[in-house]
């Protein structure tokens, strides 16, 4: 069973604003310049942030609004998002987890 994903111990944000936030970034990252730098902030955080909702969050909606924010930064980030997305730990086994378990 999947999680809410939180900062850590407490109670996790209510599903509508992880949904919210997840369809943002799908978003945002339909703009190269906005693709790489999600790629590339703060070392990885978009990127890791996107990880957690593939893996734990509870709401369809947001997991999906989270893989079309990696594909669209993949497709739209010059190379160098595609390139911070593979390199991510965890991010790739994280896309074919969330793939085998939800389709």
């Amino acid at each position: 069973a999947r999680t809410a994903p939180g900062p850590g111990p407490g109670p996790a944000p209510p599903p509508s604003p992880r949904r919210y936030a997840s369809a943002a970034l799908f978003t945002l990252a339909c703009v190269e310049p906005n693709a790489v730098l999600m790629a590339r902030h703060s070392g990885g955080a978009v990127l890791e942030a996107l990880r957690r909702v593939l893996l734990e969050d509870p709401i369809d909606e947001a997991r999906i609004n989270a893989s079309e924010a990696l594909f669209n930064m993949a497709r739209n980030g010059a190379g160098s998002a595609a390139e911070g997305i593979g390199d991510h730990d965890g991010l790739l086994v994280a896309l074919a987890t969330a793939v085998l378990e939800d389709y």
